[in-house]
């Protein structure tokens, strides 16, 4: 019964270690580049994101008096 019970743990324990591996596959290009680097920097920039056709400081302006014009107070609340 003991070795009926190490079989399954081994065999459970092997399965979710493959069942988790990388799943990476390249389209395209080459990973050479990245040969024995351990960790890279990934930086996202949203300076120029847009909410419809208007910038961010445009969108908080026109929402914000869209709030206050329906209940006062309000919109300045959601701008913070």
């Amino acid at each position: 019964m003991k070795k009926l019970a190490i079989f399954i743990l081994v065999s459970v324990t092997s399965i979710a270690l493959h069942a988790a591996g990388p799943k990476i596959k390249l389209k395209s290009g080459s990973l050479s580049a990245l040969s024995g680097v351990k960790e890279v920097g990934l930086v996202f920039d949203y300076s120029n994101m847009r909410v419809g056709k208007m910038n961010e400081s445009a969108y908080l302006e026109d929402r914000t008096a869209k709030y206050n014009a329906k209940e006062p107070g309000k919109g300045d609340q959601w701008a913070k």
